[in-house]
């Protein structure tokens, strides 16, 4: 059995030692990066298989090293027992699992190009109200012929705008098509039949909210 207490130690103490490397990481030209790339997945996955980790500058000059599950919830656990165990840091806070992103962005996976700003969602009906929630994505110059590299990159996108543990724990079917009928969407949105796409995290705290008080009565 792994001793992830004593793994976790020997991580950070690991990174403490590197933290100004990784710090100026953007600053490195591209085979200095990559090689810090490697070094830094080989020590966490020392600590546990199938884990990865981003790196970002917030506003107020601190990097944040983001820990990821790869959006595998049997690590959910694992990733967050590594976080507690991190020490304080002048530079840099350490975060379990991605976070959400708040503002719109656009994704290429495979040669698909996604802007967020035209994307939109409709809510599919669950029959049982307690279970994960299903939702159906539109967007335009969708092509079905790559229905599952769509599909993937559907996904992709959910996992970025809920964040990685919302995404997994949360959404538990997802479909997506193109818009049928481009110049009725403003109607669609107006009559409550569909929804932007920036509106999905108040809809999935919705009803999550709706899911858990069902639970509790049953």
């Amino acid at each position: 059995m792994i001793d992830y207490t004593k793994s976790a130690k020997f991580f950070w103490d690991w990174f403490s030692g590197r933290q100004f490397e990784y710090y100026v990481i953007e600053s490195l030209d591209e085979s200095q990066q990559e090689n810090l790339i490697n070094q830094m997945l080989i020590q966490l996955q020392a600590y546990c298989a199938n884990l990865y980790f981003e790196i970002s500058k917030n506003l107020y000059g601190k990097q944040e090293l983001i820990i990821s599950a790869g959006g595998d919830p049997s690590l959910f656990n694992v990733v967050d027992s590594l976080v507690r165990a991190a020490p304080e840091f002048e530079k840099w806070n350490i975060i379990s699992l991605k976070p959400p992103v708040l503002e719109n962005f656009e994704m290429n996976y495979e040669g698909i190009v996604i802007n967020t700003e035209n994307l939109f969602f409709a809510p599919l009906k669950m029959k049982d109200p307690s279970s994960k929630i299903s939702l159906r994505l539109f967007l335009e110059n969708y092509k079905m012929e790559r229905k599952e590299d769509y599909l993937e990159a559907a996904w992709n996108i959910m996992d970025s705008m809920l964040g990685e543990r919302s995404c997994a724990e949360d959404i538990g079917y997802l479909d997506i098509e193109g818009i049928p009928n481009p110049q009725m969407i403003e109607f669609n949105i107006n009559s409550g039949a569909l929804f932007r796409i920036s509106e999905v995290r108040k809809y999935v705290e919705k009803n999550r909210l709706v899911s858990s008080q069902i639970n509790n009565v049953v």
